[in-house]
């Protein structure tokens, strides 16, 4: 199952944030990321939009899928 979200996001620019998001995700380090400056580090928020689960079996029936808000 795949949950699929769209909406508005907001760019975090926040080196405490980059910090902690290196520090809590181990896996990020693999990607070469050790250091909150490494401008491959993007975070963001999505502050509004819709997101709905989907999986094969819908295949070319996302458009009945219920929506969630937010």
């Amino acid at each position: 199952m795949v949950m699929r979200v769209s909406g508005k996001i907001k760019f975090i620019d926040d080196p405490a944030m980059r910090a902690k998001c290196i520090e809590e995700r181990p896996f990020v380090k693999n990607f070469g990321i050790t250091e909150p400056s490494n401008p491959l580090l993007t975070l963001f928020q999505i502050y509004t939009g819709e997101a709905y689960f989907w999986t094969m079996a819908d295949s070319m029936k996302e458009a009945e899928l219920p929506r969630i808000k937010f």
